[in-house]
């Protein structure tokens, strides 16, 4: 057995629009459950949004700040957030290391981070621009997830 939670490798991991991500449970066609862990170098971030599944991430290593829809919350290695379905959220490293996680959600959340990861391998290298965000909107609706407004991103300080 591999003890995924002292994984430091960026191999087996892709890019999900910033934060790397490898599955380390099968991604199931049914209403199952995954467990990934995730890699988020300094600053990345994850944009508002919310989504139907709950999804509990369990910080390894680092520091990341999570949006719980009101506030910023610092979370530590060892730190539990349990983002309930339909919530609004976003992810944030500022801290100036990588921060890693472990995270289970449903598997059509896994789903989808597959079919982004797969869109992104054919984007341009860097931070995720406009257009790469635009794609990452379109597939999050043919999912049936919602990107925040504008209004929503402001009050999170995201330009």
């Amino acid at each position: 057995m591999t003890d995924i939670t002292r994984t430091t490798t960026l191999d087996d991991h892709e890019n999900a629009f910033g934060p790397l991500v490898m599955f380390v449970t099968k991604i199931s066609e049914t209403d199952d459950y995954c467990v990934a862990h995730s890699i988020f170098p300094t600053d990345v971030f994850v944009p508002i949004h919310s989504h139907e599944d709950r999804e509990t991430f369990y910080v390894i290593s680092g520091k990341l700040e999570y949006w719980n829809g009101r506030k910023w919350t610092t979370l530590t290695a060892g730190d539990v957030a349990d983002v309930p379905k339909n919530h609004v959220h976003a992810w944030r490293n500022v801290s100036g290391d990588d921060a890693t996680c472990l995270f289970v959600t449903t598997s059509k959340m896994g789903r989808f981070f597959k079919d982004i990861m797969a869109k992104n391998a054919t984007m341009p290298e860097g931070p995720p621009g406009p257009e790469a965000l635009q794609e990452l909107g379109r597939i999050a609706i043919r999912y049936g997830y919602r990107m925040g407004t504008p209004q929503e991103s402001a009050a999170a300080g995201f330009n």
